[in-house]
């Protein structure tokens, strides 16, 4: 039967329909087979379901005791190589110390190799007194007064008093002395009394008075056992550690006869001095500063000199003033009191003409 034009158009379109249906089912059927290839790749690999990470080469076929084996073997290796290398510096270092050591003064470092053993000696007390010097500069806020301080850069025999003074227990002790010969020489700054505290300061500053009579009274009666930490207490008790010299002439008159003495006020007269040294007495003056040193301070005149007139001063603010003579007439002129001493012993045994 004869199709009609519009009957053969829509057996058309209903053709290209299906052309065009059978068309995207072939090519979703590509795609779905490539996904399937795709699919069937990924079966091909191996996936790690594990969760660990797996190493590569030789560690990545150990288990993990042997990963923690090998790391625990390897932070051995590291501390031995660490102790090996800390002996090697040890040994490097030891000896290099023995090898400087070798270049050094056996007898004293701080001395060049090679100078003699007696001139090294020489030179020690007087480094050792540079070192303790260079302490004091560098910790003077220790010290309570600046007078302590100067003490020991115009006396160098003082720099290991004034050294030692903020480590010192502040103490006083015994005292001895030959007094074979006659008065001794004793300094302020003596460690067995320099610390004790007299008259606001310690005795090294202010003891000038205390430790002259300590001398005369040792050098007279033969005796040691009022040291000048003693006589200053004395001072401090009667209320005369007084005046620019930090103890009046009073306290002399009051207790000598207490110590055994006998004390006569001189005149400032050279000749009554001299007459008195021979007679075997001792004279303590107080002499106004700039004359042998820079502050007013008391110091005994002893021992005459027949062949000059020289006569000795025992300083005990000065070793300089101590170590040579003096012509008695230039302590004399400078002095503004001046008292004789005597034993009262000698005296209550000499007959009376």
């Amino acid at each position: 039967m004869a199709l009609s034009t519009q009957d053969r158009g829509r057996t058309s379109q209903r053709g290209s329909r299906s052309s065009s249906v059978g068309s995207q089912r072939r090519t979703r059927n590509r795609q779905g087979g490539a996904n399937l290839a795709g699919g069937s790749s990924l079966k091909s690999r191996s996936i790690n379901f594990s969760g660990r990470t797996r190493l590569p080469g030789f560690l990545g076929r150990l288990s993990n005791r042997g990963l923690i084996a090998l790391a625990v073997a390897c932070v051995l290796a590291l501390v031995l190589l660490f102790v090996i290398g800390g002996c090697v510096r040890s040994c490097n270092a030891r000896r290099a110390a023995e090898e400087a050591a070798a270049k050094l003064n056996p007898d004293d470092a701080r001395v060049q190799l090679g100078v003699s053993p007696e001139l090294t000696a020489e030179f020690t007390p007087i480094l050792d007194r540079n070192d303790a010097f260079a302490w004091i500069a560098q910790n003077a806020t220790l010290y309570e007064d600046p007078r302590i301080v100067e003490l020991a850069m115009r006396e160098p025999e003082a720099i290991d008093f004034v050294r030692n003074y903020p480590e010192s227990e502040k103490t006083t002790s015994a005292w001895s002395a030959d007094v074979s010969s006659g008065i001794p020489q004793i300094y302020n700054w003596d460690p067995r009394w320099g610390a004790f505290q007299y008259a606001g300061l310690p005795l090294a500053v202010t003891g000038s008075g205390p430790c002259s009579l300590a001398m005369v009274y040792a050098g007279l009666t033969g005796k040691t056992d009022k040291s000048p930490a003693d006589i200053a207490a004395l001072a401090t008790t009667d209320n005369l550690a007084t005046g620019d010299a930090f103890m009046s002439g009073e306290f002399f008159e009051r207790e000598a006869e207490n110590l055994g003495l006998t004390v006569t006020k001189l005149e400032q007269s050279t000749a009554s001095v001299v007459d008195s040294v021979k007679a075997k007495n001792a004279v303590i003056c107080l002499v106004e500063a700039g004359v042998v040193t820079d502050e007013p301070h008391w110091v005994v005149i002893a021992n005459v000199h027949e062949e000059d007139g020289s006569v000795d001063v025992f300083d005990p603010t000065s070793s300089k003033v101590s170590s040579q003579r003096w012509d008695a007439s230039t302590i004399v002129v400078a002095a503004q009191e001046i008292y004789s001493f005597g034993s009262a012993a000698t005296a209550a045994t000499t007959p009376t003409s």
